[in-house]
């Protein structure tokens, strides 16, 4: 009789076990970048683009570059930058990405690109377009 309730509790743990493991995970997530620093030279010819270098965090093997979004009104830009994690098991490396994006300007003048940087500094990068 104890053989058989301790095969009993055995197969009900191993079940559980087993239901309690099979449950479907989320293997994506996006979030925000944080960005390490950004470069844009001042100063382009009008009817080509302007590189925007950026060097951002990224907090396991599973995350890369995801998008950006760059919006505003008239000259003035903020630029927010998204990650895209992708995978259930990651190696737990911290390591920085590299990405450039091409920005046209619809015409000349003088451009105000805001960012965030390191997660909490406001700034504001001046760039030229003749």
């Amino acid at each position: 009789m104890d053989k058989k309730v301790f095969i009993r509790i055995g197969l009900v743990l191993s079940l559980f076990c087993f239901f309690s493991c099979i449950k479907k995970e989320i293997c994506f997530d996006k979030k925000q970048a944080i960005l390490d620093s950004l470069y844009v030279p001042k100063e382009t010819k009008f009817g080509e683009d302007v590189p925007i270098y950026i060097k951002f965090e990224i907090d396991n093997g599973c995350g890369g570059f995801g998008d950006y979004t760059m919006s505003g009104v008239n000259r003035h830009f903020n630029l927010n930058v998204s990650l895209n994690y992708k995978g259930c098991i990651c190696t737990e490396i911290f390591q920085y990405g590299n990405q450039i994006i091409n920005y046209s300007p619809l015409a000349p003048g003088e451009f105000y690109l805001s960012y965030l940087l390191k997660g909490t500094i406001d700034k504001t990068d001046t760039f030229y377009v003749k």
